[in-house]
């Protein structure tokens, strides 16, 4: 298998999950960044500018019972050519056109994305890790327009059954992905 399954909840404060994973496990990292999403039709293909340098595309393979298996499908730094995008995200279908010539920076993206009729969504995360077993999990703080949004957990992994039992002990079970 490619790719890693995820399990991700989102809500107002989620207390329960994060503070079983901030009092009994020891954080592995910790980042804060604006990531701004490109929404449209696919929700099995995600595009996702992370701080204005870098196009990435993750997709969607399928649903794992309440998991879904998600892969990386490529990630281009920015500036670049439009060649150098299309290559780097590769098989990415219905990429906007890039209309302006020459390198493009993160602007131009999301002009291109919106006049190509995607949503965007920029978000500032401050992402908490935790290595727990074989999986790994994090707490995020999400805010928007400068105003807090909500906070998600997720935990992820190759392990099913693994998964399972992260999720109960953290209290997810019953929460929908």
């Amino acid at each position: 298998m490619t790719g890693r399954l995820e399990f991700r909840v989102f809500g107002p404060r989620l207390g329960r999950p994060r503070a079983a994973l901030l009092w009994n496990h020891a954080e592995t990292g910790r980042s804060e960044r604006v990531d701004t999403y490109f929404v449209g039709l696919d929700a099995a293909r995600s595009f996702k500018l992370r701080d204005g340098h870098t196009l990435e595309l993750k997709r969607m393979r399928r649903d794992i019972g309440d998991y879904q298996l998600w892969e990386p499908a490529g990630q281009c730094e920015l500036p670049a050519a439009r060649a150098e995008i299309v290559k780097a995200l590769q098989g990415a279908r219905n990429l906007p056109p890039f209309f302006r010539p020459g390198r493009l920076d993160g602007r131009a993206i999301a002009l291109a994305f919106n006049g190509a009729g995607y949503r965007t969504v920029p978000l500032r995360k401050c992402r908490f890790r935790f290595d727990i077993g074989s999986c790994q999990a994090e707490i995020t703080r999400i805010a928007r327009h400068g105003r807090p949004a909500c906070w998600t957990v997720a935990i992820e992994g190759r392990d099913v059954d693994e998964l399972r039992w992260w999720r109960s002990t953290l209290g997810l079970r019953g929460r929908p992905n």
